[in-house]
């Protein structure tokens, strides 16, 4: 029995990319990947996750990634654009192998989604919940891998512009390199979500107004 786990990482950054990920497993793979420790990866260090993401990639027959600029973010309502991501990854799973039951983590209206993976054409069992990553190993090692690509990704980019933190408006390195960056240049880098609040105040003249998510 072939399974589909779907999840994503940065989703709430002001800073960076959204990746979304899809993990293929199989029966006997969700067992080894259950006994190695797969959860949830806000239940694990950073070196914690890369060692599974390693393990994961090597063990199971395959992974989906979307990944999502600031720039989509900015202009499509964020929603929608997890939406596409994960019809995009249940549309190439469900070609390459005989997908049995698909895993979300929930965003949005549960209905909604529900929907959106039936409009796929996909007919087998679908479990759609908030906090899927903790109950389900095939969602908590497509979050093991999503956060993995993620913070790979913010590590480049501090290559290029300096400490810049998480990413999250709730970290202080990442608010006062906003406003550091913004009191230099008079203007932000495209690798900032503008239509995140956290601007208001910080950066007003690069602020845009936030579409309502659906």
């Amino acid at each position: 029995m072939m399974y589909l786990g779907i999840d994503e990482a940065g989703r709430g950054c002001i800073i960076g990319s959204m990746f979304v990920v899809g993990v293929v497993c199989n029966s006997e793979t969700l067992t080894k990947l259950k006994n190695l420790g797969v959860k949830d990866s806000k239940m694990l260090t950073r070196n914690q996750r890369r060692k599974l993401f390693n393990i994961i990639t090597r063990i199971i027959p395959k992974y989906y990634v979307v990944e999502v600029s600031p720039r989509e973010i900015d202009s499509v309502n964020l929603n929608i654009l997890v939406y596409n991501a994960i019809t995009k990854i249940i549309s190439q799973a469900t070609r390459e192998f005989n997908i049995e039951k698909v895993f979300i983590d929930q965003v949005g209206v549960k209905e909604k989604l529900l929907h959106i993976v039936r409009s796929t054409g996909f007919k087998g069992g679908v479990i759609v919940e908030s906090k899927a990553d903790r109950r389900y190993v095939v969602v908590s090692a497509a979050s093991i891998i999503a956060k993995v690509l993620r913070d790979n990704h913010i590590e480049e980019l501090k290559k290029l512009y300096g400490d810049i933190g998480s990413g999250y408006p709730s970290d202080y390195k990442t608010v006062n390199w906003l406003k550091e960056y913004y009191r230099m240049y008079g203007t932000l880098p495209d690798i900032v979500r503008r239509t995140w609040s956290t601007l208001k105040n910080i950066a007003p003249t690069e602020y845009r107004v936030k579409r309502k998510w659906g």
